[in-house]
């Protein structure tokens, strides 16, 4: 399993989307590579139109082929036999599953203040939040609703005053809203992870939001 301490080193946290590769014709070994060359250590496989069994084919000849560490979207029964270095959920996967907390690398996706609350006080490795801007493409982002500057907000100054676990923001994520806070929330990436030079941009924005708060704390 991936550390924590191993997985936010890295200043973005790359989504690789079976059905925007295909929609766009990007190849995902090329993405890799990408990620791989600017300095990124681990993504998420997302393949929502897969079954299992495929995904699982899928995933292993990725992780055959690239160093970066891969994290499994919904598929938490795949972890038990196979070396993935994590799993993302979503609320519906998580109630379905009953996967809990404290099982290994486990992030969490989440949509509201309740949701974020509840969440970050149960001991996942992560809590995601979105979507947060407009601009997603990934199918989360053009099914929950939107949220607002407000909900940002409060939810990052929860995040902040617990400490803990870390913030992932999903949702149409670039160097231009990038948030400079000091809960430091890590920003997951679909179409800016598609792009070599706005991920370039969001890499940067999020390092100098890092020297920033370290510096005064």
């Amino acid at each position: 399993m991936l550390a924590e301490a191993e997985f936010f080193q890295s200043p973005v946290y790359p989504i690789l989307d079976l059905a925007v590769c295909e929609a766009r014709r990007q190849a995902p070994l090329e993405l890799l590579q990408l990620w791989e060359d600017l300095g990124l250590t681990f993504y998420q496989l997302r393949a929502k139109n897969l079954s299992m069994e495929d995904y699982l084919q899928l995933a292993l000849k990725l992780a055959g082929q690239s160093p970066l560490r891969l994290i499994v979207n919904d598929h938490y029964s795949l972890l038990e036999a196979h070396p993935f270095a994590g799993c993302h959920l979503g609320q519906s996967d998580r109630l379905h599953s009953g996967v809990l907390p404290g099982k290994g690398f486990l992030g969490l996706s989440t949509h509201n203040v309740e949701e974020f609350q509840t969440a970050m006080a149960e001991g996942w490795s992560y809590v995601a939040l979105g979507p947060c801007f407009a601009g997603g493409i990934g199918k989360k982002e053009q099914m929950e609703p939107l949220l607002s500057r407000e909900t940002l907000n409060i939810c990052l100054d929860l995040a902040h005053r617990g400490g803990s676990p870390p913030v992932v923001l999903i949702g149409g994520l670039q160097a231009d809203n990038y948030p400079m806070h000091p809960a430091l929330p890590v920003p997951a990436g679909i179409a800016a992870a598609l792009e070599r030079g706005g991920l370039k941009r969001l890499i940067k924005k999020v390092e100098e939001a890092r020297a920033l708060y370290r510096m005064e704390t």
